[in-house]
């Protein structure tokens, strides 16, 4: 996102019951920080407001914001990628068929998959199921989509 000191951001937002978002403002105040338990990050917007005067401060709404585009990102299910201690891991088969345990830098979910900034390349295949019984070093039998 652009910096909110660099002008406007737009956005647009749907209130309890919408089914679109239909609804527009501009982005005057962004939080630093995220809740890890919700998933969420205060923000404060600004929307016009005409008679019959819907919105009320302080009213919760489901907002959102353009984000930045990833040319040729790699996507992956979010349940590919396990916590190892104090980093994300996907398991990738290797010419042998042996599971080497890939450190990866995450980004957004985009359609409900998991953007891969960092430690995966194209062509890698990854394990998606069975991730329980997948230990580094192990051989596998891939089945291939």
């Amino acid at each position: 996102l652009k910096s909110v000191r660099e002008g406007r951001i737009p956005f647009e937002f749907q209130l309890k019951g919408d089914e679109t978002y239909p609804h527009r403002g501009e982005l005057e105040f962004a939080g630093t920080e995220l809740n890890a338990g919700t998933g969420t990050l205060t923000l404060r917007g600004e929307i016009k407001n005409p008679p019959p005067y819907k919105f009320v401060s302080g009213m919760f709404v489901k907002a959102r914001l353009p984000g930045a585009k990833v040319p040729d990102a790699i996507l992956i299910p979010d349940s590919a990628a396990v916590v190892d201690q104090d980093k994300r891991v996907v398991f990738v088969v290797g010419p042998d068929n042996r599971v080497q345990a890939r450190p990866v830098k995450l980004g957004p979910l985009a359609n409900g998959l998991r953007v891969v900034l960092e430690g995966l390349k194209p062509d890698d295949l990854i394990i998606v199921r069975g991730l329980q019984r997948v230990t580094d070093g192990a051989i596998v039998e891939p089945i291939r989509p």
